[in-house]
């Protein structure tokens, strides 16, 4: 098991109230730290400075691209573009959207990442949460998105989520997230595991586990109390690392251990960051050693 970070752990710095995009001192600063892989997310930034928007987002990724290569850091996937659906404004704004979740294609292929995780959609109608119209969009729109990433060569691996509000939300048990892989039947598809929306929906991790097993190609790693979705250091929070690390080897996951930990490293003092980075490295490292005497 080899240890990676998401790009959202230091993408940016706070000034004057207002974050600023900086993906070059962010990637300079988790190489500092320690760190040799990076799960790429292509959603991360303000409002006005994604990566995907506007008419030079090539360029944008193209400069990306050559940080990391200056910074020896390796992408083996990235993360989407990703919105709600329930929370579009019509639909010319999802199919701008939708736009955008098409371009992360391109842009895996260009990190020269072989894989990118992505998230499905809950649909909604006047009577609330539609599980049969919610199924029926998702196949079509992973296969269509398949098709797109398959002839870039990339594997597309499905995040689970959590309910928001007390509304239901599709791929927040593990059930959802086999019957989807079923559904799919397509070898070219798997799972990504974030155990901190997992906690978020107070799931068995290790029931879980066994029921994604089949399809479990990533994981997040990352931490909360089942309050808010904190995504905060391993251990800060109440999922039981203790278990999931031996059940992880015990169901025969082989990937990577991608610390998904977004605010640890953004609310330390500026001249803190590469130590708190450090530290997210430290506690990465440990994690995989439970992970080894299992």
């Amino acid at each position: 098991m080899k240890l990676s970070i998401s790009s959202s752990a230091a993408y940016g710095v706070r000034k004057n109230g207002k974050v600023e995009f900086t993906p070059e001192l962010g990637v300079r600063q988790c190489a500092q730290a320690g760190f040799e892989r990076m799960e790429y997310n292509l959603q991360t930034g303000p409002a006005v400075a994604k990566p995907l928007a506007g008419d030079n987002w090539r360029e944008t990724v193209a400069g990306i691209r050559s940080v990391l290569e200056e910074n020896r850091i390796t992408v083996p996937y990235t993360h989407d573009y990703w919105y709600i659906i329930a929370s579009a404004k019509g639909p010319e704004d999802i199919a701008q959207k939708d736009a955008l979740v098409r371009r992360s294609v391109e842009a895996t292929a260009m990190l020269g990442a072989p894989m990118m995780v992505a998230h499905a959609q809950s649909i909604y109608d006047a009577n609330g949460y539609n599980a049969l119209k919610t199924r029926e969009y998702n196949r079509t729109f992973f296969r269509e998105l398949g098709d797109l990433a398959a002839r870039e060569g990339i594997s597309i691996v499905v995040e689970n989520v959590f309910p928001i509000a007390d509304c239901l939300e599709f791929t927040s048990y593990a059930e959802d997230m086999a019957e989807l892989m079923q559904s799919l039947n397509d070898p070219m598809f798997g799972i990504c595991w974030d155990f901190g929306h997992a906690n978020m929906a107070k799931l068995d991790h290790e029931k879980a586990l066994e029921i994604i097993a089949p399809w479990l190609r990533h994981i997040h790693v990352d931490d909360n109390k089942a309050v808010t979705d904190d995504h905060t250091v391993p251990g800060y929070g109440t999922v039981p690392w203790d278990r999931i690390m031996p059940k992880l080897k015990q169901i025969g996951y082989t990937g990577d251990l991608n610390l998904n930990v977004r605010t640890f490293a953004h609310t330390s003092l500026p001249d803190q960051r590469v130590e708190a980075l450090k530290l997210l490295h430290a506690v990465g490292t440990d994690l995989i050693k439970i992970y080894n005497k299992a």
